[in-house]
C-alpha cells in the first residue's frame, strides 16, 4: 500500500464520521489506521514532513498550561505523528512566559519539566532570555520597534500582553529556525486543548481528537500558503463585553421556561444542544458589523448534569454558572464541532485567530501589529493586513481547538487581563475598554486599506479623520447594545422577583449576577460613560493614530531583522 492509499482511507473514515456521526468504532479505526501510516512512513526511512513547533504564551495560568500540554501529549500518543514511544521527534513545544507571579513561573517550569520527562520536548522561554534577545538589538532598532516588542528598560517584564510576548518569541524562532529542514510554527493559547466537541445523536458531547498534525502538514504541503488559521469550538473567542445582550436574552428565556415547570419534577432541559453547524458569531451582539446576518432568537440552555435530577437542581446549577459569563463563558451559545472534509474547507482568510494559527519561516516577517496598545482584536487587525499582502496565501480551514475559558475546579479563569475579580464583584472595565478601542483600531485599518494603506503614505490628518469617525460610529453601535442590555437587566429583575421563591442558593446567585451586570453595563457604569462621552481627545485614540503612523517604519525595520 502506498502513502496515498493511507490518505484516501483516512479521508474515507472521516467522511463516515461526518455522515453518520461520531461512533467509537470509527474513532478506533481512524486511530489504528493513522498509526499504521506512521509505521509505513518510518519504514521508508525518509520522513520529509514538517516538524511542528507549538508556541504557547502563558500568563499566570499554570493549570490551563498543564491541560493544554496534556492535550498535546495525548494527541502525539494517539496518532504518533513523526514518532512514538516517547520519541515524538517531529513535534516540540516552546512555552513563552509572561506571568507576574513568581509562584506561577515556578509551577510552569515544573510542569514543563514533567512533560519533558514523559517524552514531549518542551522548552521554557523565560523573562530573562526574552530580555537578552531584545538587548542584543541596537538601541535604534529597539526604539523603532517599541510598538511591537515593548520597553526592555522596564524592571517588571511580565504582563507585557500576549501580542508583545508573541512578537518577542518571533525573534527567538528566527534564531532557531535554521536548525530544522522543514518547520511550521504553530501558535496556540494556554486555555485551549487539541480536542473538539461534536454533538452525538442523543445530544451528548464526547471530546474527540482529530489527527491535527497530519492535517496541518497536509495543508502546508498540498497548498501554496504562508499562514494558516483555525478557529475554536467550546467557549466563544470574544469578550463578555460584546455578548451581554444576547446572553441576557437567553437567561431570561430559560428562567421563564423553568418557572413554568414543576421544580420537583424530572429535569426538562436535556438534549437542547444544537445539531448541525453552529451559527457563526451567534454569540456576538454586533455580529452584523463583521458581515454576519444573525436572526434575532433565543438559544436554549442544555443541562450538563447527569440524570436523574430535578428541575430545581438544574436551576441551581444554572444560577451557579452565571458568574462564569464574566470570564467569557456563554452557557447557551457555545460552538460545537461538525466535521467536514478539511482539505475542502480551506478558504481564503481575513482574520487571524491568534490562539490557533500556524505559519512558515518566511512568514515570521508578519508580526502582530500595534502590540503595545494591548487592545483586543489584535488577530482580526493582523489578519486584514496580512490578507492585503498575501491574498490567497493566507487561509483558514475547519481545524478548530477546544476553548475552555475557566478551570473546572475553580469555576473561573486563573487570569484574564482586564477582568478584576473582587470579593463581592467582577469588574470588566479594563476588558470593555480594550474591546471598544480594539474595534476602533480594526475598523480604522479596514477603512485605511481601501485608501491604499500601508503602501500609500497617508497624512496624519487623513488617518486621524478615519479613526475619529470610526470612534463616533462605534460609540453609537455600542450605546444601542448597552441600552438593550439595560432593558434585559430590568426584564431579568422582573422575572426574578415574580417567579422564584424558596429556591435555595439560586436567589443569591441570580442577585449576584444582576449586581455585576449593573456594575458593568448600567447607565452609571464605566462602559456607558465611555461610549457616551466625547472621545476625540482620548489618549487611546491618539495612541491608535500614532501606531498607524509608525507601522510603515516598523515593517521596514522588522523585515531587516529577518533578512539577516
Amino acid at each position: 500500500m502506498q502513502l496515498s492509499d493511507y490518505h484516501k482511507k483516512l479521508e474515507h473514515i472521516e467522511q463516515l464520521i461526518s455522515n453518520n456521526g461520531v461512533k467509537s468504532e470509527d474513532i478506533q479505526q481512524y486511530r489504528k489506521l493513522s498509526i499504521k501510516m506512521e509505521d509505513f512512513i518510518a519504514a521508508q526511512g525518509n520522513d520529509e514532513r514538517h516538524h511542528i513547533m507549538l508556541i504557547i504564551p502563558v500568563a499566570d495560568r499554570p493549570q490551563h498550561l498543564e491541560n493544554c500540554l496534556e492535550s498535546i501529549y495525548n494527541l502525539c500518543e494517539n496518532f504518533y505523528y513523526g514518532g512514538k514511544e516517547q520519541d515524538f521527534n517531529k513535534v516540540s513545544v516552546l512555552v513563552a512566559e509572561d506571568s507576574k507571579k513568581i509562584s506561577c513561573r515556578d509551577k510552569n517550569r515544573k510542569i514543563i519539566e514533567s512533560f519533558c520527562q514523559r517524552g514531549l520536548r518542551t522548552v521554557y522561554f523565560g523573562l530573562d532570555e526574552q530580555k537578552e534577545i531584545l538587548a542584543s538589538l541596537s538601541c535604534a532598532t529597539r526604539k523603532a520597534l517599541y510598538g511591537i516588542v515593548g520597553n526592555i528598560s522596564s524592571d517588571d517584564f511580565s504582563h507585557k500582553g500576549a501580542s508583545i510576548t508573541r512578537n518577542i518569541t518571533y525573534l527567538k524562532l528566527n534564531q532557531i529556525k535554521d536548525n530544522y529542514k522543514n518547520i511550521i510554527f504553530y501558535f496556540i493559547d494556554s486555555d485551549q486543548e487539541f480536542k473538539v466537541n461534536p454533538v452525538l445523536e442523543d445530544g451528548h458531547v464526547v471530546p474527540y481528537t482529530l489527527n491535527y498534525f497530519y492535517h496541518l502538514d497536509k495543508i502546508f504541503s498540498d497548498n501554496d500558503i504562508d499562514v494558516f488559521t483555525g478557529k475554536v469550538v467550546g467557549d466563544p473567542p470574544v469578550s463578555p463585553s460584546v455578548m451581554a445582550a444576547n446572553f441576557l436574552d437567553d437567561v431570561c428565556s430559560f428562567l421563564a421556561s423553568v418557572s413554568a415547570c414543576d421544580l420537583d419534577g424530572a429535569c426538562c432541559f436535556h438534549g437542547n444542544r444544537p445539531h448541525g453547524k453552529t451559527k457563526d458569531a451567534a454569540y456576538h451582539d454586533m455580529a452584523d458589523l463583521f458581515g454576519f446576518k444573525i436572526k434575532p432568537e433565543t438559544f436554549n440552555y442544555s443541562c450538563d448534569m447527569e440524570l436523574p435530577h430535578s428541575n430545581k437542581a438544574c436551576l441551581e446549577r444554572f444560577s451557579h454558572q452565571l458568574s462564569q459569563f464574566f470570564d467569557g463563558v456563554h452557557l447557551t451559545r457555545k460552538n460545537y464541532y461538525q466535521h467536514e472534509n478539511i482539505a475542502a474547507s480551506i478558504t481564503a482568510a481575513r482574520t487571524v485567530y491568534t490562539g490557533n494559527f500556524a505559519f512558515t519561516q518566511s512568514a515570521l516577517r508578519y508580526f502582530i501589529p500595534f502590540a503595545n496598545l494591548k487592545f483586543r482584536m489584535a488577530g482580526p487587525t493582523m489578519g486584514r493586513l496580512i490578507k492585503d499582502q498575501l491574498g490567497n496565501r493566507f487561509v483558514s480551514a475547519n481545524l478548530p481547538m477546544l476553548h475552555e475559558r475557566t478551570v473546572e475546579h475553580m469555576g473561573k479563569s486563573e487570569f484574564r487581563s482586564g477582568i478584576q475579580h473582587n470579593e463581592d464583584s467582577i469588574n470588566l472595565q479594563g476588558e470593555f475598554e480594550r474591546q471598544y478601542f480594539g474595534d476602533v483600531m480594526l475598523f480604522s485599518i479596514e477603512e485605511l486599506l481601501k485608501s491604499g494603506y500601508p503602501e500609500k503614505n497617508l497624512s496624519r490628518g487623513d488617518i486621524s479623520k478615519v479613526v475619529l469617525n470610526k470612534s463616533v460610529f462605534l460609540s453609537k453601535s455600542y450605546l444601542e447594545k448597552l441600552q438593550q442590555v439595560q432593558n434585559n437587566i430590568n426584564n431579568l429583575k422582573s422575572i426574578y422577583r415574580n417567579k422564584f421563591h424558596n429556591t435555595g442558593s439560586t436567589i443569591n446567585n441570580i442577585k449576584h449576577f444582576i449586581a455585576n451586570m449593573e456594575l458593568n453595563f448600567s447607565a452609571n457604569s464605566f462602559s456607558y460613560q465611555l461610549v457616551t462621552k466625547d472621545n476625540s481627545k482620548s489618549p487611546h485614540l491618539k495612541s491608535i493614530i500614532e501606531g498607524i503612523m509608525n507601522y510603515r517604519k516598523e515593517v521596514v525595520v522588522w523585515s531587516k531583522l529577518f533578512e539577516k
